[in-house]
């Protein structure tokens, strides 16, 4: 669903958001791999190919009446926006339950002349904040799933579908609520990204959304659905007409006033703006932590190395011991020998 927020072109980033998730312009994006097809993993995929499935379309498809499709039509006009955000009969493939995009928030989205004259949209998201993702448990027979719990993870891919590789940072890649249990048919991610794309050969990002069963993809291969790709900066600047909003309010560091655009201005912005803040204060003070038990480490160092020092010059330079003094010879005297002395001096 498009939330409400405190401008006409937040509303226009947040349609715009929801119009490049939805299953139209998820079918494959500049010769890059469609997004149903990342979103099926190495398995399920082995697994619909012995079904005799060379793709994910054909007879793998569901048949859906139009009495059910007219039955989950009223749910999904609830949620708003000029695009519907339910999946037809033609794009359900597979047997099964299936994962939808109902809500993908960005910072900004930045528009693009083609050389023929059309305009290319491209998400984009800070490394500074977090944005929100929100996953829908579609039953073919039924509509959105609202009877089971299904616990789902975010993984991280590159725009052509492969992982991300973890640099020697050792920090996360996705950073929030990584892993959700979908309740009543919903999962709501609250995501970070912590790479950009320019340390990244300048690739975009998805965001794949599966069960945290992988044995599940075997037996329900569209429980896997991935993002439009997104860029991923530091800075958020103004780039294009549509974000001129987002542009003005200071959205390099969060915002002049602290709020977090893409969820509105208001005592909720605060919270989230404050929550996150704190989120950076932890981790900073966990740093300095580390920090000082190193200094300390060193100092021990330190002083243990100038006691050795000492201990070497002084051996160098230590003055010799003195002599010790010979010891008196005692005089033995007789009585005679005085006797015979004294007679002669006589």
């Amino acid at each position: 669903s498009l939330r409400s927020g405190g401008s006409d072109s937040r509303m226009e980033t947040l349609a715009n958001a929801a119009y490049l998730s939805s299953p139209d312009q998820q079918q494959g994006l500049g010769g890059a791999p469609s997004d149903l097809q990342i979103g099926i993993a190495g398995g399920a995929a082995a697994h619909l190919g012995a079904l005799g499935g060379g793709s994910l379309g054909g007879a793998l498809a569901p048949c859906i009446s139009p009495t059910v499709m007219a039955a989950m039509a009223p749910a999904m006009n609830s949620i708003g926006g000029s695009r519907s955000l339910l999946p037809s009969a033609q794009q359900l493939h597979g047997p099964g339950r299936h994962l939808q995009i109902l809500d993908h928030t960005v910072h900004r989205i930045d528009v693009h002349a083609k050389p023929n004259g059309e305009d290319d949209k491209e998400m984009v998201v800070s490394n500074l904040r977090h944005f929100t993702l929100k996953i829908g448990v579609i039953d073919p027979r039924c509509g959105i799933g609202r009877d089971a719990e299904l616990p789902l993870k975010a993984e991280l891919l590159y725009e052509n579908g492969q992982l991300v590789e973890q640099l020697a940072t050792c920090e996360p890649l996705l950073v929030g609520k990584t892993e959700v249990v979908a309740m009543q048919g919903t999962a709501m991610f609250k995501l970070r990204i912590t790479s950009l794309s320019s340390h990244r050969d300048k690739q975009r990002f998805r965001i794949r959304v599966s069960p945290t069963d992988t044995g599940l993809l075997l037996r329900e291969p569209g429980l896997s659905v991935v993002t439009t790709p997104m860029k991923c900066v530091t800075k958020l600047t103004h780039r294009s007409s549509t974000s001129k909003a987002e542009a003005a309010d200071g959205e390099n560091a969060g915002g002049e006033n602290g709020e977090d655009a893409a969820d509105g201005e208001g005592e909720g912005g605060k919270k989230r703006r404050r929550d996150e803040l704190e989120s950076a204060l932890d981790a900073q003070g966990a740093q300095i932590e580390a920090l000082q038990g190193a200094a300390s480490s060193i100092l021990l160092q330190l002083e243990t190395l100038r006691e050795l020092l000492q201990r070497a010059v002084g051996d160098a330079v230590a003055p010799p011991t003195p002599a010790k003094p010979a010891k008196p010879v005692p005089v033995v005297v007789r009585p005679a020998a005085v006797a015979a002395v004294a007679a002669a001096n006589i």
